[in-house]
């Protein structure tokens, strides 16, 4: 320690002994300026060392602000070095910070604290400083550029319409286009449990603002009649659709459009919105959900805008899958930003983990879409990840009152392991795969998936959590293994199961089909409650699959198809009969394909006809 004090004393003496013929004439203080020139001449020759040493060697009264700004600068400089980069900027922080009062009208303060909340991806606040930069020296092309790329970080450019709002195009049929307010109004009062308490026609605009009270909440919507083109959206689900919707939806060339911004509930607002779609159109084709970019079928439309049940997580959203030139599979949603939650993405999947995938993004998702709302409606946890260009903000999976990332467990691992996932915004997170050459990198992102939207990663441990160490979802599907248990959230589970009750009649009938053609093809299957203890001697209840061979009013029986994780006293082919009210979810094989609760209306038509 004595000789690095010995260092800074000879290297304090000689930069006084250099600089002596500035300070003789200087009022007090003028050294400092004089030594200040002498850190930046040192800067440009690429000598911080010398800054460092020389600042820390001086007394805390000799250290003015604008010393200390050069000191900042210097551990902004070494950030450079991508291993030490968070390191040096929180560094840098630490010691701008406190100058604020001192230096808030200073360009090179500004700018450099934007530089270090830049290198530490907090592109909210770097921008905010960039601007103020740029307020105290104009047109200075480095801080424009700096703000720029803010912006893109943060999918800085102007929100389209389908990303801000939820909209839905309800079709008409053709020669049934009907928009005057007194049929609009009409048809909204005819709701039993909606009431219509303002209704605005604009006739400069053709369109209507209205707001309506539901489940004791009030919900403002807009709607306007619009042109309507199926060529394009026909392919985003054309195995929803007889041939006959078909050419019934072709003809038609006008909808209605209905959109709200989503405040509220999500759950609530968008089953209110479908229900309301459903009453101001008449005979109404199809629904084209925009923000999801999908088709309802418009008896599926009939059966959610009459359910008590309501909706499901995962009917907000949709996962499209994309296969790359390489065979990777790059899953991503949408519908999500519309709800005020990032869009999700899993990079890198492949065929043989595809299934699994799907769920693990279903998990998260359905998660964040309960976590992010409380009870009453009102939005409970915030995901802040920064601002748009406009100032709407960008919310995805940080909270601002916690510096670790949120984490959502989702399910066990085929051996039991927890899969625990969290999620990255999406400038950050491609890092990971820029070595990898797979779909869903930044060249396949110019004209979307650019915004608001955040890649899946998952922690193997809890040593990796502390230390934020990520796993890639494709580098874990061996370890999920083929028989994983994907849960999803107290709220998701009810409407499931309260949907599957709802609609029972449907593997009700599937079996009667069975048994009455033998047809081994017709296949039904349940997801029932059943009490388990675990290892610990805890009481808990796991929802697993069995094959369906017997429906009462009061009853369901089938074979177990899976693993329990804790002790039913049972295991995989045995048989188990249950309560009815322990249904908690049901899919129907039938003609090749797959029915579940949320398509059940598909079962009507494959018994008269083909999809």
């Amino acid at each position: 320690m004595e000789s690095v004090n010995t260092l800074h004393e000879v290297q304090k003496e000689d930069i006084f002994e250099r600089e002596i013929s500035f300070i003789n004439d200087r009022e007090k203080g003028g050294y400092a300026m004089t030594l200040l020139e002498q850190c930046q001449k040192w800067f440009k020759e690429g000598e911080v060392d010398k800054i460092e040493e020389v600042v820390m060697s001086l007394s805390e009264e000799e250290r003015t602000p604008e010393l200390l700004s050069e000191l900042g600068r210097v551990w902004i400089y070494r950030s450079a070095d991508s291993m030490i980069e968070e390191e040096c900027c929180n560094r840098a922080i630490e010691i701008l910070k406190p100058l604020e009062q001192n230096l808030s009208d200073n360009h090179n303060y500004q700018y450099r604290m934007g530089m270090a909340y830049e290198g530490l991806q907090q592109y909210q606040p770097a921008k905010a400083h960039f601007e103020k930069a740029l307020e105290l020296l104009p047109d200075d092309e480095d801080t424009i550029a700096m703000i720029e790329l803010c912006d893109r970080m943060m999918g800085g450019i102007s929100l389209e319409p389908w990303e801000r709002f939820s909209i839905m195009r309800g079709v008409y049929p053709k020669g049934k286009e009907d928009f005057s307010k007194e049929n609009l109004r009409e048809r909204l009062d005819s709701l039993d449990d909606v009431k219509c308490v303002a209704f605005e026609y604009s006739e400069e605009e053709n369109s209507v603002a209205f707001k309506v009270v539901y489940q004791d909440n009030e919900y403002d919507f807009d709607m306007f009649m619009d042109g309507f083109d199926s060529d394009i959206i026909f392919e985003l689900q054309r195995k929803y659709f007889t041939k006959e919707d078909e050419r019934e939806i072709s003809s038609s060339d006008t909808a209605l459009v209905l959109y709200t911004e989503v405040q509220k509930n999500p759950l609530e607002t968008i089953h209110l919105q479908i229900k309301l779609l459903y009453a101001l159109v008449p005979d109404m084709l199809a629904i084209y959900a925009e923000s999801q970019e999908c088709m309802l079928n418009k008896r599926e439309i009939a059966m959610v805008a009459q359910s008590k049940a309501g909706l499901r997580p995962m009917d907000l959203y949709r996962v499209q899958a994309v296969e790359g030139p390489n065979g990777d599979v790059w899953l991503h949603t949408h519908g999500l930003m519309p709800l005020g939650i990032t869009e999700l993405e899993i990079l890198g999947a492949d065929k043989d983990s595809v299934d699994s995938m799907f769920s693990l993004i279903n998990s998260v998702a359905s998660q964040m879409i309960e976590d992010c709302y409380k009870d009453d409606g009102e939005k409970a946890v915030s995901f802040f990840v920064g601002n748009c260009s406009n100032g709407e903000p960008i919310e995805g999976c940080y909270n601002e009152d916690d510096e670790k990332p949120v984490i959502f467990f989702v399910g066990n691992c085929s051996d039991g392991d927890p899969i625990v996932t969290t999620v990255v915004p999406w400038m950050s997170g491609i890092k990971e795969y820029e070595e990898d050459g797979v779909q869903g990198l930044e060249e396949d992102r110019q004209n979307s998936h650019n915004t608001y939207t955040s890649l899946i990663f998952l922690y193997r441990n809890e040593e990796d959590f502390h230390n934020e160490i990520l796993t890639k979802p494709a580098s874990f599907a061996e370890k999920i293994g083929e028989n994983p248990l994907f849960m999803f959230g107290t709220k998701t589970t009810e409407i499931m199961a309260a949907m599957a009750r709802e609609r029972v009649s449907y593997p009700q009938r599937a079996l009667q089909l069975q048994q009455k053609s033998q047809d081994e093809d017709i296949r039904v299957i349940a997801k029932i409650a059943v009490d388990v203890m675990t290892d610990e001697g805890e009481e808990a209840v796991e929802h697993v699959w069995f094959t369906i061979d017997r429906i009462t009013e009061k009853e369901i029986s089938g074979i177990l198809l899976q693993e329990l994780f804790g002790n039913g006293g049972i295991v995989p082919g045995d048989r188990g009969t249950y309560p009815l009210s322990q249904l908690t979810d049901w899919s129907i094989s039938f003609k090749g394909v797959s029915i579940d609760s949320r398509v059940a209306y598909l079962l009507d038509i494959l018994q008269n006809e083909e999809l």
